[in-house]
């Protein structure tokens, strides 16, 4: 044997990972290295892992069902070179991907994802459940792996929405995670009625997303309820009661909750897309039927307590997930993309275009608080080009854009259990597979995995303190 491969037989024997040593003395360097791989690889499932940063993505990645040729971009659309892609490309960057429209219904691709998942050391998942009913033609298409470990799981299906979400059972997935030993987060993804352009049915759809709220929030209370420990409780309580003799005052209870009689340990992260537009067109410094969508899906999840949209927070905006359009000092936009994006969306006047839909809430336990005044940590980039917002236009507007009032709701933490340090949005895309490139015929004009942006942030896990 090779220096090199006594060297790699001392690394295993010193960590006890090999039992057969008269076996391995017959091996070359070549096969000690794939088996430390294989080692490694495995480790990776340790349950005992601890995590001080997280590294968490929502995104919905537009892998839909087949459907039939009329359906916008079905036939076109390139489903499998764009999940190889974002497997190959994209999966090794973070610790928690929620996905939405990961459909597992009449196609194999959820089940060749998570296979591969699994071999990246993704060794937890949640998804949409696939049975279906005779009211629904495919599952709800969300997905969640995980590399931290996944301690308790449950899942909850809409009303039927509709149009075309009339087929889909859209609904809400639960994962209790546990980053540090004894420490959870309660984490929930879900994918909301779509708001479709057309004026006659945009009321219906905006009517079942109000309806889906109150689902979504009832599902979240309950659940979070059955899976905080009556232990739990009482250190959350000690907690509490620590924070109030602390401040002297007297926190009144919020009688408007569902949680109002559970004194809540851990954190709540609610992520996915909500299909509700949080974005005034351009041009428009306000706008009333957007922030009246907005302003109903934050009063609904203000039920559960006090809360932080996290990319708001973290960029000063709310940031483009949807549609992204470059404008220039006219008015005209240009599409960032035009392949998979609804072309309706894509109105001459622009209104539909840098759309805000993707969102990251993240709840603080009941002992924690939010800092009376907002203080968002400003990019580093220039992320008002970078992510689709207009470019070119006149200081006055510019200015008036950066000055746009922030959500009161919207703090960030004075300190906690899972605190944001970072966030991102940005277009994932698509990578040819440059050993064979013959095999992925890829249009030319599609350069993005998906519709949708990626949203991304990275979170500081700190255990309790008591």
């Amino acid at each position: 044997m090779t220096s090199r491969a006594y060297d790699l037989l001392s690394w295993f024997t010193s960590k006890g990972l090999l039992c057969d040593l008269p076996c391995l003395r017959s091996a070359n360097a070549e096969e000690i290295e794939l088996i430390k791989s294989i080692q490694e690889e495995g480790a990776r499932y340790d349950e005992k892992a601890t995590f001080s940063e997280v590294r968490l993505l929502s995104y919905n990645i537009f892998i839909r069902p087949p459907a039939p040729k009329f359906t916008h971009n079905v036939v076109d659309d390139f489903k499998d070179q764009r999940l190889n892609s974002f497997i190959e490309s994209y999966l090794n960057n973070y610790d928690i991907v929620c996905l939405q429209e990961m459909f597992g219904s009449f196609s194999r691709r959820r089940r060749r994802l998570v296979r591969a998942a699994k071999k990246r050391g993704f060794a937890w998942k949640v998804s949409s459940p696939q049975s279906r009913s005779k009211m629904f033609l495919v599952d709800g298409g969300c997905l969640i792996l995980s590399r931290v470990k996944i301690v308790a799981h449950a899942s909850t299906i809409f009303k039927p929405g509709v149009m075309s979400d009339r087929l889909a059972a859209k609904g809400v997935l639960y994962a209790k995670l546990e980053p540090h030993p004894g420490v959870f987060v309660h984490l929930f993804v879900t994918h909301l009625q779509a708001v479709y352009s057309d004026p006659a049915s945009m009321e219906e759809c905006l009517s079942v997303q109000k309806t889906q709220y109150d689902q979504l929030v009832d599902f979240v209370a309950n659940t979070v309820a059955e899976n905080e420990s009556p232990e739990d409780m009482l250190v959350a309580r000690r907690l509490l009661d620590k924070k109030k003799h602390r401040n002297g005052t007297e926190t009144p209870p919020n009688l408007t909750s569902p949680l109002a009689q559970v004194t809540r340990r851990w954190p709540i992260i609610i992520s996915g897309d909500f299909n509700c537009n949080s974005r005034p067109a351009f041009g428009v410094l306000t706008n009333s039927a957007v922030a009246a969508q907005y302003t109903d899906l934050t009063e609904s999840l203000s039920k559960l307590g006090k809360f932080s949209d996290i990319l708001l927070n973290q960029l000063g905006e709310h940031p483009v997930t949807y549609a992204a359009a470059d404008f220039d000092i006219h008015g005209n936009f240009s599409p960032r993309e035009t392949a998979l994006t609804c072309p309706e969306d894509y109105h001459e006047s622009g209104q539909y275009v840098n759309q805000s839909l993707d969102y990251i809430f993240l709840f603080p336990p009941t002992h924690e608080d939010l800092p009376s005044t907002l203080s968002p940590q400003q990019p580093t980039t220039p992320l008002r080009v970078v992510l689709g917002t207009p470019l070119g236009s006149p200081p006055k507007l510019q200015s008036m854009m950066e000055a746009e009032p922030t959500s009161p709701d919207s703090r960030a933490l004075r300190r906690s259990l899972v605190k944001p340090i970072e966030a991102k949005v940005r277009h994932l895309e698509y990578v040819p597979n440059v050993r064979n490139p013959k095999s992925l015929p890829i249009g030319s004009q599609l350069k993005y995995l998906s519709d949708h942006l990626a949203i991304e942030t990275k979170l500081k896990v700190s255990p309790q303190e008591l």
